[in-house]
């Protein structure tokens, strides 16, 4: 543990700048700089969900070259950014919580969950897209985050802050009322779900009108769909 605690200190504490790694962990300052800044804390990862924690890394390639490079190509270190995976029950706001960044902040660099985009065009009524998007997050799939990096000793790292970011920073109030807008499916109301569960939420609403009766149509590429009257003797149209 100590080692490990050294190797860490000798980045941070940019004693890299003066003598080699191996020449560090044997020396008598490494030991001075081991009692003034002991181990962290060893986190518990399973809390990254639900916006608890978030782990950074860096995000260095190896070479002040290809990290200066990655940097201009970003537009600043600051402003590098990484894609996280969404997990069961994650929501927008957890997830801004768990990387220290605000809801405007993840719409700008994810623009399909962004507000005021209009109706959402799959369910009956003034949803909106946002909205829609927002609340069908698939598990497993990416969400683009900030990661601002900074160069110490020649190398990119993370930024640490105890600074919190308000996750609702900016978010007018009409944002909020169409962010909290409710879609009718019932296996979507909060946080996101597996892509089974969305087919069968969608199958289920197929078949709803189907058990009550409801006639059906053959289509032109070979499918049908199912509409009213059929249980009361509705006839097959061909099309």
């Amino acid at each position: 543990m100590s080692d490990a605690q050294k190797r860490t200190n000798y980045f941070d504490l940019k004693r890299d700048e003066t003598m080699a790694l191996n020449e560090y962990i044997k020396s008598p300052v490494s030991d001075r700089d081991l009692k003034s800044n002991p181990p962290v804390k060893k986190i518990n990862i399973s809390k990254r969900q639900k916006g608890k924690v978030s782990l950074k890394k860096s995000q260095s390639t190896g070479s002040f070259l290809g990290d200066l490079k990655k940097a201009i190509t970003a537009g600043g270190s600051s402003k590098l950014t990484k894609k996280v995976k969404v997990k069961k029950g994650d929501t927008l706001s957890d997830i801004a919580k768990a990387n220290n960044t605000s809801l405007k902040m993840l719409m700008q660099l994810n623009p399909k969950f962004k507000t005021g985009q209009g109706p959402s065009g799959k369910y009956v009524g003034p949803i909106s897209k946002g909205t829609t998007q927002q609340k069908e997050m698939r598990i497993g799939s990416n969400i683009v985050v900030p990661d601002p990096q900074s160069f110490q000793g020649g190398r990119l790292k993370p930024i640490r802050t105890n600074k919190k970011t308000d996750v609702y920073k900016k978010v007018t109030k009409p944002e909020f009322k169409e962010m909290s807008q409710k879609i009718p499916n019932s296996t979507l109301k909060r946080g996101a779900v597996t892509m089974a569960m969305k087919k069968k939420a969608t199958k289920k609403k197929m078949t709803k009108g189907y058990a009550r009766g409801g006639k059906i149509s053959k289509m032109r590429m070979g499918g049908s769909k199912m509409t009213k009257g059929y249980a009361r003797g509705g006839a097959i149209k061909k099309k």
